[in-house]
């Protein structure tokens, strides 16, 4: 199952107002993951075509918030397709156990993101949707 918090959607609302093309081709890749089973399992595939971009996507454990929120299960998905179009935006999403879900928290722009600046306010934001929405991850 895959689910997109309400963060995400604010997201993506204002990626629309940025870039139409952008907007959809995101709406595109999550309908995509939501659809088909093989891309989906795909989300646990840690570095798995991350380096020769052979793969649809390459996905990455976020590290530094897992060691601050108990050792979540937190990943940051890139599509291969929109990197080659200059689309360069990640997902943000927790693998949630309980109930076998991926949550999608956030979507953003990789230029304007620092994955490991403790202030920056995306990280701020998804490690206080964390603590509040997803404590029994």
């Amino acid at each position: 199952m895959l689910n997109v918090h309400h963060d995400a959607v604010a997201d993506l609302r204002l990626i629309r107002q940025q870039s139409p093309h952008a907007f959809g081709c995101l709406v595109a890749l999550i309908q995509q993951l939501r659809a088909d089973p093989v891309l989906q399992a795909r989300l646990h595939d840690v570095d798995v075509d991350g380096n020769d971009r052979s793969g649809a996507v390459g996905v990455k454990r976020w590290y530094s918030v897992q060691a601050v929120t108990g050792r979540k299960p937190v990943y940051r998905l890139r599509a291969w397709d929109l990197e080659r179009q200059g689309l360069r935006y990640r997902l943000i999403y927790l693998f949630r156990w309980r109930d076998q879900s991926f949550n999608i928290l956030a979507v953003v722009a990789r230029a304007e993101f620092d994955y490991d600046a403790p202030e920056h306010p995306v990280r701020q934001r998804i490690l206080a949707t964390i603590r509040r929405d997803f404590a029994d991850a």
